[in-house]
């Protein structure tokens, strides 16, 4: 079933009229580096299914699978909360379409709500790179076809997500419903293209003396 991206038609303006480019990608992402790594330090590690589709749709039986592995500094603790900056590497493979390899930034706020349980929500930043798993061909001036888009394509990434989480010993296992928005997939008719995927997941700590995340 096709989704009804009519309403993104303001937003595909705006880019055409604009040059987006590896640069631009490579920017965006260090805006996201740009918070000083201080405090306590951590490991992430989730699996997850990808979807191309808008919330809250994206609980499909088709299986699309993907991992992430991220490094976290908790930034600040009050008595019921605790926030996060995390730099996550992710990989996906969406079976038919593409290869996804993820590179982005997050921050995230944690709410205790009752012993060692709690909420989170999370916002993020960062580059997508796609390497299709089919073949594309452009017919060229010399009107023969020529093969293009051998080394992928770049994409800007832009995240947030909701999740629930306890804390276990030295062990945060968490579970996440994340929607991205990817901008530009493909230039000439999707500008934006939605997407989510449900991670579980776990933060832990090289630290044995780390029992608290």
């Amino acid at each position: 079933m096709k989704t009804n991206l009519k309403f993104l038609n303001p937003i595909k303006v705006i880019i055409q009229r604009r040059s987006f480019n590896k640069q631009v990608f490579i920017v965006a992402l260090l805006i996201t580096c740009s918070v000083a790594t201080q405090g306590q330090k951590f490991y992430s590690l989730s699996l997850f299914n990808h979807a191309t589709t808008l919330p809250p749709k994206g609980f499909t039986s088709v299986l699309h699978p993907g991992f992430d592995i991220g490094i976290s500094w908790k930034q600040k603790e009050k008595k019921h909360s605790t926030s996060f900056i995390h730099y996550k590497l992710g990989y996906y493979y969406h079976r038919l379409v593409h290869q996804g390899i993820q590179l982005y930034g997050e921050y995230t706020k944690q709410y205790d709500v009752i012993k060692n349980t709690g909420i989170s929500w999370s916002a993020g930043l960062g580059y997508l790179h796609t390497l299709e798993l089919h073949e594309i061909f452009k017919y060229s001036d010399t009107e023969k076809y020529r093969r293009i888009g051998k080394l992928g394509s770049p994409h800007a990434q832009l995240s947030a997500s909701i999740g629930i989480y306890a804390q276990i010993k030295s062990l945060k296992p968490f579970i996440q419903y994340r929607v991205s928005m990817v901008t530009p997939f493909v230039n000439s008719y999707v500008p934006l293209l939605p997407s989510t995927s449900l991670h579980i997941g776990t933060y832990y700590s090289l630290n044995t003396k780390n029992k608290d995340l």
